[in-house]
C-alpha cells in the first residue's frame, strides 16, 4: 500500500472518531492552546523544509507561470470557502441538519488536507516530514471534529453519516494527490496542483491555527 495513503488515513480516522466523541469529550482552553501550538510548529517545519521548496522547483518559465496559476486558484477557492463556512458549528444546528450542504465547505477543506498529504514524495517507510504533516493535520481535524460532533449532539444517525462523509473527504483528497503525482508526472499542470495544495496549507496555518494558538 502507498505510504501516503496510509498517512492520509491518520487525519481521516482522527477526524471521524472526534466527531463521534464530540458530545462526550470536553477539552479546556489550555489543552487546546498547547495542542494547537504543536500543530503550528509542525506545519511550519514541513512548509519550510519540503513543501515550499517543492513548489519552487519549477524548471522553466512556463512551469513557474503554472505555479502562479495554482496560487491564484487556491486563494480564490479558499476565500470563497471562508465566506461560506459557518464560524461556529454549534450554531444553527437544525439548519445544518436539514441542509447537509452546510458541510460542503468543510468537506472541501478536508479534501485539501488529504491532497497535500497525497502530493508528498512516496517513501518506503512511514516517517519523516510527511508523518509530521499528517499528525499536525490530525490535531486540526480533531478539534474540528469535536466542534461538529458537539453541534450535532445525540443524533446518532447524523453523527455516523457526517463522520463517514468527512472522513472520506480526507481519503479522497489523498488519493487525488497520489493520482496527480502519477498521472501528471511530466505535465506542467502538476506544478499548478502542487502550488495549489501548498498555498491551501499556508492559508490554513495562518488563518486558522495561528489565530487559535495566540
Amino acid at each position: 500500500m502507498n505510504s501516503n495513503l496510509i498517512l492520509g488515513l491518520i487525519p481521516a480516522i482522527i477526524g471521524t472518531l472526534s466527531i463521534l466523541l464530540g458530545d462526550v469529550i470536553k477539552m479546556n482552553t489550555e489543552h487546546k492552546y498547547m495542542a494547537t501550538n504543536v500543530a503550528v510548529g509542525a506545519l511550519f517545519a514541513v512548509l519550510s523544509l519540503e513543501l515550499v521548496p517543492m513548489m519552487h522547483k519549477s524548471p522553466n518559465m512556463y512551469s513557474k507561470l503554472m505555479s502562479i496559476l495554482g496560487i491564484i486558484m487556491a486563494i480564490i477557492c479558499l476565500y470563497v470557502l471562508k465566506k461560506n463556512t459557518p464560524e461556529n458549528y454549534t450554531k444553527n444546528v437544525k439548519d445544518i441538519t436539514d441542509k447537509i450542504y452546510g458541510y460542503i465547505p468543510l468537506c472541501i477543506g478536508l479534501f485539501l488536507d488529504g491532497l497535500i498529504i497525497g502530493l508528498q514524495k512516496p517513501r518506503n517507510s512511514i516517517s519523516g516530514l510527511p508523518l509530521i504533516l499528517a499528525c499536525a493535520l490530525s490535531i486540526d481535524n480533531f478539534f474540528v471534529g469535536l466542534s461538529v460532533g458537539s453541534g450535532i449532539g445525540n443524533n446518532f444517525k447524523l453523527l455516523i453519516f457526517t463522520s463517514i462523509i468527512l472522513g472520506l473527504a480526507v481519503i479522497g483528497g489523498t488519493i487525488a494527490g497520489i493520482s496527480a503525482i502519477k498521472i501528471l508526472k511530466d505535465s506542467l499542470f502538476l506544478y499548478t496542483i502542487i502550488s495549489f495544495g501548498v498555498t491551501a496549507l499556508i492559508w490554513e496555518t495562518f488563518q486558522k491555527l495561528i489565530t487559535e494558538s495566540i
